[in-house]
């Protein structure tokens, strides 16, 4: 028998992001990321350096939109996460990783505008989406 496609019905997704969210609920963080690395499905978390400025530190998240079908793919959105200024010099930042509460990477994504240069005084708002369809 020939191999097919693993197609994920909407409404499963829908469960299965019900079901994370849960999980997501439990000590998941989301960092920045000061290296120049484009990711892809093989980034491992030891490939992203954190990012370290003055004022820097991981933000939780907590809050995520109960799981909806957008344009065909079950997604939810986090809470709005406002990183802290840089104090003393500017900072350089390449996009955000999510790791769980094992320290597990989760996920990660470059910043459409990186290299981004976060001046003295300036936050970094981030509104976290998670997707989830099958592609064929």
């Amino acid at each position: 028998m020939a191999a097919t496609n693993l197609v994920v019905p909407q409404s499963a997704a829908l469960l299965d992001l019900t079901v994370l969210n849960t999980d997501r609920a439990t000590g998941w963080h989301i960092h920045l990321f000061s290296n120049n690395v484009t990711v892809s499905d093989t980034t491992t978390l030891a490939m992203l350096t954190e990012a370290s400025y003055t004022g820097y530190a991981a933000q939780t998240l907590s809050t995520w939109t109960t799981p909806a079908t957008v344009g065909g793919a079950a997604s939810t959105t986090a809470a709005l996460v406002t990183f802290p200024a840089p104090s003393g010099s500017s900072a350089t930042i390449y996009g955000y990783y999510v790791t769980d509460g094992s320290g597990n990477l989760r996920w990660c994504q470059n910043d459409p505008n990186a290299p981004f240069t976060l001046n003295v005084g300036v936050t970094y708002p981030l509104t976290p989406a998670f997707t989830y369809q099958s592609q064929f």
